[in-house]
């Protein structure tokens, strides 16, 4: 099953990635998310892994495939549904695009209702995108100055 988002915010393009990258960011804007932890070592890049706990879902492992700062982002994502995120950032007229595409595996149950469920299911990515935009706007609020 696959879903997809665009949106565009107020924000550099280099924020919105490192912002993205780093999955503990999640509970500024996820409402389902119940705990995230960085479990690997040294800086979030390429091969980092968090797990995640997300009211639903379930435990989640979620590990960082590609980081092209500030172009691309992929993570693959391990849980009751296995999914990969990729996301792609470009910057125009003083906002950054992001369009983030995700190809998810259900299993068990919902391999046989995700047909019928996938409106419903990119419905709400596209309004978690609207959160996420909320969050970053919420960071950058509270963020402290470089």
């Amino acid at each position: 099953m696959r879903v997809s988002r665009t949106l565009e915010v107020p924000h550099s393009q280099e924020e919105v990635f490192d912002f993205l990258a780093d999955v503990r960011n999640e509970k500024l804007w996820h409402p389902d998310v119940e705990s995230v932890e960085l479990e690997s070592d040294g800086a979030v890049g390429p091969g980092t892994t968090f797990r995640a706990r997300y009211r639903h879902l379930g435990t989640v492992e979620l590990e960082i495939l590609e980081f092209v700062r500030p172009w691309r982002l992929v993570f693959r994502a391990k849980g009751a549904t296995s999914a990969v995120y990729e996301t792609r950032l470009e910057s125009h007229d003083r906002l950054t695009r992001i369009v983030t595409v995700a190809d998810a595996q259900p299993r068990g149950l919902g391999r046989l209702l995700g047909p019928l469920l996938h409106g419903r299911i990119q419905k709400d990515f596209q309004r978690r995108g609207e959160l996420l935009a909320r969050g970053l706007a919420a960071r950058a609020h509270t963020a402290p100055p470089c």
